[in-house]
Formats: C-alpha cells, structure tokens, sequence
C-alpha cells in the first residue's frame, strides 16, 4: 500500500473514531458489563441518569428501544436519547463521566450520549443529531470535560453554562454564558467567551450574535423561534440540500440493513447475546467471524457519518412541508415535495431500523473486541502501518 493510500486511509479513520468510537465503545450488554467488571470497573457505570421528564423520552441502547424510559433511568455510553416534539428532559451527570451537573434537553431533539478515556481521565461526548441542548457542569478536577459535536464543529467544555442549538435552516447557534467554550471548526480553534454567543449558516463562518446580559440565556428559544419561522416561509432551500444527501445514501443504507440483519454472522452473535454467551474474543472462529463482519461495518459507518444528522434533521422538515401549500412545488427538477414526503414516509421506518441495526451490530463486534479503542483505526487500515 502506497504512503498516499495510508494517509488517506488513516484520514478516514480519524473521521470515524470520532464521530463514531465515543458513542459506542462500550456498548457491552448487560452479561458483558458483569463479565468484564473486573478488568475496568468504570466501563460499567452509567454516565447519569434521567432526573426530569415533561412529556416523552426516548432511550435507544445498543440498537434496541427501550420501553417507559423515565425518571430514575440510568444512561449509559452508546445510549441514543430522544424527546418528543413538545417535551423536555434532563439528565444528571454522574462524576464518572468526567464533570458534575447536568444537561436540559429541548423538544424534538436526538442526541447519542458518549464516554472514553483521554490520557488517562474519563470525557464525555455528546453528538448531537438534532435540536438543541443546554448545561450547566463543573469539571472534575484533572478531567477533560465534554465536548458536544455537532458535525460541522466540536465544541470544548472545561466547566460552564452553555447552550446549542441546530435548526431547520442547517445553522448552528452557541452560547456561552458563563466559563468558556473552546470551538473547532475545521483546522480552526477559537474561543468563546462567557456572555457572548456565536452562529453558523450553512457553509459559512461564525458570526457574533449579539445578545443583552441580562437577556443572553432567553437567547436560544427566541433564535429557534424565529429560525423556525424563516424555514417555514421558505423552506425548499434548506430541504433541497438534505433531500440531495438522502436520496443519494438511503436506498443503499435500506438494503445494507437489510443484508446485515439475515448476515449469518450477525444472526449468530445475535443469539449468543440473548443467551448472554460471551464467546473467547482470541478463538480462531471469533475472530474469522470479524474479519467477515468488519467490512460490512465500515462501509455503514462511512456512509452513516454522512447520512444520519441528515436524515435526523429531514423528520422535522417533512412535518413542516406536507402540508397542500407546499406539495405541488418542486425540490429540484422533477421531484416535487409531495412526492419526496410520500417517499420519505414510506421509507422512514426501514431506514430506523437499518440504522438500529448497525448499531446493534457494531456493539457486538465490540463485545469481542478487547482493544476496541482501536476498531475504527484497524478496520479502516486493514492493520497496515
């Protein structure tokens, strides 16, 4: 393999590594938490636990819902959390997560709920799907904190009040309103400050948002008000953009989920897991099982870590265009929004389930994998230097 090739190669696994391997390196099930405590008893822990519900939340583990989530309901890392349309939720951080307090989680938002060990210390990492999020913690001393990714941009938490945000419209909004929020965007790092706030359009640079002190932490609900009602004066812009991404990834991800589902590898693990069968990650027939399984996870993961916040953001655009005062306007040339929704509709269900099975999948490929920090990196590079 050519010196490019690697390099190439080992760019796309960093890509990886982060957006994936911080949700779901310890997606264990139950017998494999109990079956490893041993070695690493903070694996086990959950990061927090659900405090607070006003309406409906949803926790999705290892690719299976989980029923009645509620107050009192532990998190664990790999969880994705969701809220309904009109409800709120938070969720009490346990110090094993790397900082104390705890995360308010707006309507109609999704988000997967991270932790891995950077130099020696516990971070958590929240990827934020869509719809908006706001904290306030304190950093465990000698801890990196938090950092909450919303694709286009990772934001640093050391210890402070801050707010994001993600709208319809595909900008970002962040406020910091006490601490202080480092943000990278791209090769860039900047900083912001306590009681400023900072947005992105679509493709462009951050911008300062100005914003009174006294009035900074009202400053998210009125931004997602009024980016609300801009997307839904005009919103073919915004959703020829998604649309394009999504019709160019979800007929492949369906038939990938549906490929991995009838896997006999896959179907196999399956059962082991329900009989809670933790087989010998070193045997020769584990790890044929792997090398059989790898590329089929890898080409999911790229194509997901293109799709997901895409398709995230698309449930709430249709619920806005369905309506008869858009259906007969066109997307793009030939594809009118009434047709795209009844698309979309039809789709929607198996396009969950490709994803949910992805994940289950991957969580059981980490089951047998002792060093699976190093998953995204070895597959991806095929072990290659």
């Amino acid at each position: 393999m050519s010196a490019t090739s690697i390099r190439a190669l080992r760019g796309i696994a960093l890509a990886l590594t982060l957006f994936f391997l911080p949700q779901l390196q310890f997606a264990q099930s139950a017998a494999a938490r109990a079956a490893g405590a041993a070695s690493d008893p903070g694996r086990q822990k959950p990061l927090g636990s659900i405090d607070y519900v006003r309406g409906s939340i949803a926790i999705v583990r290892d690719g299976d819902a989980l029923p009645d989530s509620g107050p009192g309901d532990p998190v664990y890392s790999g969880d994705l959390i969701r809220t309904g349309a009109s409800s709120t939720a938070s969720i009490a951080m346990d110090p094993s997560s790397g900082f104390s307090g705890s995360i308010l989680i707006s309507p109609g938002s999704a988000f997967y709920l991270g932790r891995n060990t950077v130099q020696d210390q516990p971070k958590t990492k929240l990827d934020l799907m869509a719809g908006s999020l706001s904290a306030k913690i304190t950093k465990i001393a000698g801890s990196p904190g938090l950092d909450v990714n919303t694709g286009s941009s990772v934001f640093g938490v050391r210890g402070t009040e801050f707010q994001i945000a993600l709208s319809l419209n595909n900008s970002l909004l962040a406020v910091c309103i006490t601490g202080l929020v480092a943000v990278t965007s791209g090769e860039d790092v900047t900083a912001l400050p306590a009681g400023q706030a900072i947005q992105q359009s679509s493709g462009e640079a951050f911008t300062p948002v100005a914003a009174e002190p006294a009035s900074i932490r009202d400053l998210k609900d009125r931004w997602i008000e009024n980016e609300g009602a801009a997307f839904r004066h005009a919103p073919l812009k915004a959703l020829s953009v998604f649309e394009k991404i999504y019709s160019e990834h979800a007929k492949i991800l369906i038939e990938d989920g549906r490929k991995l589902a009838l896997d006999p590898v896959f179907r196999k693990w399956l059962e082991e897991h329900r009989a809670s069968a933790i087989p010998n990650p070193m045997s020769p027939q584990v790890l044929r099982e792997k090398k059989d399984m790898a590329p089929k996870l890898i080409a999911m993961a790229k194509r997901l870590a293109m799709f997901e916040r895409v398709w995230w953001r698309l449930r709430d655009m249709v619920e806005v265009v369905r309506s008869a005062e858009f259906s007969k306007q066109e997307i793009r040339k030939g594809l009118f929004v009434a047709q795209f929704v009844q698309s979309f509709d039809r789709d929607k269900r198996e396009l969950e389930r490709s994803i949910f099975i992805y994940r289950k999948a991957l969580g059981l490929y980490l089951e047998r994998s002792p060093d699976s920090e190093d998953f995204v990196t070895t597959l991806v590079t095929g072990g290659s230097e």
